[in-house]
This record gives C-alpha cells, structure tokens and sequence, in this order.
C-alpha cells in the first residue's frame, strides 16, 4: 500500500445569492496504485457532497466536481508534507492575511480549550 494526495474540487452554492465558490480540498489516501487512489477520491468526492443550513436559513451546497490531482507522497510520518502552495503577493499584504489566519487559528483553538477545560 502507498500514500497519495488527492486534490478534491467542489463548487458551493448559496440558494440566497448567485454568488459560486469552490472548495479545492486536499486529502491522503492509501491505495495499492495511483488508479485505486484516484477512484477512492472520486467516492470521497461524491459520498462527501452535503447541504447546510445557515443560521439565517440559507442552504449551501457542496457539489462535487472532480478530482484533479493524484500524487504519491511516500512514507507517511509525523511532520511529512502533504500540500505546499507557492503564492506571489505584495509582501506587506500576505503577511497580513497571515497574521489574520494565524489568529483566527490561535482563538478558535483557545476557545475549544477553554470550553472543555
């Protein structure tokens, strides 16, 4: 059995605005070849479709598109990297919506810290 990385794609639509987004999700998945891979990625991609409803109601749907990439990712250990994206930014305003990920990240870990401890 190997380890492959599977890109995703899902289209998300609103029935309160016109307004499509797509969700490119990244997922590992062990198979005996990059073909298994790909049709295990495939039923991930339609068994993972869902709807939600919002707190105002509106219903956002996940369509799934298409798988669009399989790599081999070898040995999976703790720290081994699955997914890099190299993006070209001025560097003043990447690094802000660094920050901001990065402290979005930090209180939602601080508040589910806080709520079982």
């Amino acid at each position: 059995m190997e380890w492959y990385s599977a890109k995703i794609v899902y289209q998300i639509t609103n029935n309160q605005n016109d307004i499509v987004q797509f969700d490119e999700q990244v997922r590992v998945i062990n198979a005996i070849n990059k073909e298994l891979a790909y049709e295990i990625a495939n039923q991930l991609g339609y068994i993972n479709q869902e709807k939600v409803i919002t707190d105002t109601g509106a219903v956002l749907s996940w369509g799934f598109i298409a798988v669009t990439e399989i790599k081999s990712i070898g040995e999976v250990k703790h720290g081994a990297e699955v997914f890099s994206l190299i993006k070209e930014f001025p560097k003043e305003r990447f690094i802000e919506e660094t920050n901001k990920k990065a402290e979005y990240l930090k209180n939602t870990f601080q508040l589910s810290l806080n709520i079982t401890a």
